[in-house]
């Protein structure tokens, strides 16, 4: 009953923070408008256009998350779209009776909320015997800022940071069980890229743990030859490899941590954190800088309770280090150590002043180039340190241990109401302003397009880049029409077949070699000049868009 009634108030904390934070509109499946309408940033909407596009892929095709009509080849498989390809494969099988406007993102919101509050539960029940002191800790957990912060950005996907809260709990358990690892690798490979390298180092420090620091080296090969293998094969059986070495991407150094991101509310492009504590100086993204990657703000209730905590451990050092030669905190020490110089990258910053820069060997870069922004890795060691935080003040200080967590619980509320509103305003939309929402972001007006849907099988973009302009509209319409698409947006693009099609898609429309089967939206001038010189009659301006009709 114990175990049922912890649970049971964990779902609820979820449930209500979801509410009190992302709102209950969102759990409509038939409310996109949110998802379409661009307040701060767009990714919602390429995680929108993936789903769509991909639910009229064939049921079972190989590999499975192939999404060829949605970019054809700037972009091909539902991975590059950040549309949380779990619930896509699970949805499609019901694609026939579902609403073209269905949507399953509020849902995983949901799930992302409940799931952080179970999870961070179970990881403190391994040391926390008191449970209301347990629901009152997990609270924090819910309303982190790093968890907000991308909620806030529509980084849905990386929103799911139960997932590392769910290797931290693997790692602390008594048992490794090789199979649980597997599982959550694949979940992992379902839901976004970067939880595979955090998932990964997690595994790592687990073998390290089990075997190499009790020097058994010989056993420790098989689970990581095995774990590694069936990475590879699941990836490529997922279509993570379709746009051949286009994975990597050039970044790291740019996208990192910065030393002072524990205390900075605000990082760049994020949203403020705190009413407490004054933001703090960072490269500006005009410079070519991306600390906002590396946003780490800790939360003001946090930082309270840490500083109060940093006595205690000196305080009782001497019982802790015995702790520390344990396999499974020496293990944490040194991957803490390990992270967190990987999530400060090779260029070394605190505030606006540059500290120092190094080159990293060629052998590294297959890992920077993969996972570029290197300030997120540091999400593991920012729960450890919450983790650590809960233990200690209910260890070492039993008489304030409720006083402390309600009292600051209060302050982080107090603190990061600013936080709470802005996240509220990428969630939150006005029901009587849905068709103005659907009409400024979605809709082609001109009847026009619904006689080109009937003729034709795809709309051609005049030339592709990786977020081209005023893209939205016409995939949308794309997609609404099951037409084929040569662009979109995405993550990771191979810009070597890129740059090839585009030049092939040029000397075609030079040579005036149309397929008949698409209609061409111009974006290029050259181009354009061209085929209005050519063929004046084809040529229209519809609802702003330059077209041509072959």
């Amino acid at each position: 009953m114990y175990k049922e009634k912890s649970l049971y108030f964990s779902i609820l904390i979820g449930f209500l923070l979801f509410g009190f934070i992302a709102g209950w509109d969102i759990l409509d499946f038939r409310n996109i408008y949110w998802l379409i309408d661009c307040p701060i940033i767009c990714d919602a909407q390429q995680h929108l256009l993936g789903w769509l596009f991909f639910r009229e892929t064939d049921l079972l095709q190989f590999p499975l998350l192939k999404n060829i009509s949605f970019g054809l080849y700037t972009g091909s498989s539902l991975i590059y779209t950040d549309s949380l390809p779990i619930f896509a494969v699970f949805f499609k099988f019901f694609n026939s009776i579902l609403d073209f406007q269905f949507q399953y993102f509020g849902l995983w919101i949901l799930l992302s909320f409940v799931l952080q509050a179970i999870i961070a539960d179970k990881i403190l029940k391994l040391y926390i015997d008191d449970e209301k002191f347990r629901l009152l800790s997990i609270i924090f957990f819910c309303i982190s800022p790093i968890f907000l912060n991308k909620l806030f950005f529509s980084h849905l996907a990386l929103a799911s940071h139960w997932i590392i809260l769910l290797g931290i709990y693997l790692y602390l358990s008594k048992d490794f069980k090789f199979t649980q690892w597997v599982l959550l690798i694949t979940l992992s490979s379902l839901v976004h890229g970067y939880y595979i390298g955090f998932i990964s180092i997690i595994f790592i420090m687990a073998i390290y743990k089990e075997y190499l620091l009790k020097r058994h080296i010989k056993i420790a090969v098989k689970p990581i030859l095995l774990f590694f293998s069936y990475l590879f094969v699941l990836l490529y059986s997922l279509g993570y490899f379709m746009i051949g070495g286009g994975f990597t991407n050039h970044g790291f150094g740019k996208f990192k941590m910065n030393l002072n991101a524990l205390f900075d509310p605000k990082a760049e492009v994020t949203l403020s954190a705190s009413r407490i504590f004054p933001e703090l100086n960072t490269p500006s993204i005009n410079l070519g800088y991306g600390d906002y990657e590396g946003f780490n703000f800790l939360g003001s209730g946090i930082i309270f309770l840490l500083a109060i905590i940093i006595p205690v451990v000196f305080i009782n050092f001497g019982e802790l280090k015995k702790k520390l030669k344990e396999p499974k905190y020496k293990a944490i020490m040194i991957f803490f150590i390990l992270i967190t110089l990987y999530s400060i990258s090779n260029n070394i910053f605190i505030g606006n002043l540059q500290l120092f820069s190094y080159d990293l060997p060629n052998f590294t870069k297959i890992i920077t180039k993969t996972f570029r922004s290197s300030g997120r890795f540091f999400w593991i060691n920012y729960y450890l340190i919450y983790i650590l935080i809960f233990v200690i003040i209910f260890r070492y200080l039993k008489n304030y241990r409720y006083p402390l967590v309600i009292g600051f619980l209060f302050i982080q509320f107090y603190d990061m109401q600013p936080t709470f509103n802005q996240v509220k305003t990428v969630f939150y939309k006005d029901k009587n302003k849905y068709s103005e929402i659907y009409k400024r972001n979605a809709e082609l007006k001109s009847p026009e397009w619904e006689s080109f849907s009937k003729k034709y099988k795809k709309i051609i973009y005049v030339v592709p880049t990786r977020f081209p302009k005023d893209y939205f509209p016409l995939a949308f319409f794309a997609a609404k029409n099951k037409m084929e698409t040569n662009f979109g947006y995405f993550s990771r693009v191979n810009k070597k077949s890129v740059r090839k099609q585009n030049l092939k898609l040029l000397d075609q429309i030079k040579s005036n070699k149309f397929d008949k089967n698409s209609v061409y939206v111009f974006f290029n001038d050259e181009a354009w000049e061209h085929v209005s010189k050519n063929n004046p009659s084809l040529i229209k301006i519809i609802d702003g868009y330059r077209v041509y009709t072959p």
